[in-house]
């Protein structure tokens, strides 16, 4: 069974973060297709909470819900959650952004998984500058494109 999401102290400023946007892309849904859709939204969305924390068990009330949805509609819903999403993995960024200010203006120890930490444990673990080098030069790196959701999104897909 799933359990709730529990927020760090530090990523606290997220979670306020993504609630804000959640209540503004509420409050352009209201506004551009009406209450009624915002409170579908709403239900689909609490129907998709209830069913990941409840397993299967709650499979039958989303499709119920789901159900004859015509295709007008269906693409709002698509449109509406695609939007909340793009606005939380922004949010996401700035706050990574953000953590990283704040490591960086402490100054004591660097980001824990940063390249500098990477080096201080490496240099702590008696890895010499040299068998860096011999390690790096026998790498071979080969640049991969993918359509990774932090990758600028097509204006040809954003339109749709």
């Amino acid at each position: 069974m799933a359990r709730d999401v529990e927020f760090a102290a530090k990523d606290l400023p997220l979670k306020e973060d993504v609630g804000l946007l959640g209540r503004l892309i509420g409050d352009v849904l209201a506004d551009q297709l009406g209450r009624d859709f915002l409170a579908f939204t709403e239900q689909v969305r609490q129907r998709a909470i209830a069913r990941r924390r409840n397993g299967d068990g709650q499979l039958d009330d989303l499709d119920e819900l789901l159900d004859g949805l015509d295709q007008p509609r269906a693409s709002e819903l698509v449109r509406a959650f695609s939007a909340y999403f793009q606005v939380v993995n922004l949010a996401e960024q700035v706050h990574r952004i953000r953590r990283r200010r704040d490591y960086q203006r402490q100054g004591a120890s660097p980001q824990p998984g940063g390249f500098d930490a990477v080096l201080q444990t490496m240099a702590a673990d008696g890895v010499s500058a040299a068998q860096v080098r011999q390690t790096l030069g026998h790498l071979c790196l080969e640049p991969v494109f993918t359509a990774h959701p932090t990758e600028a999104t097509r204006r040809s897909i954003l339109e749709k």
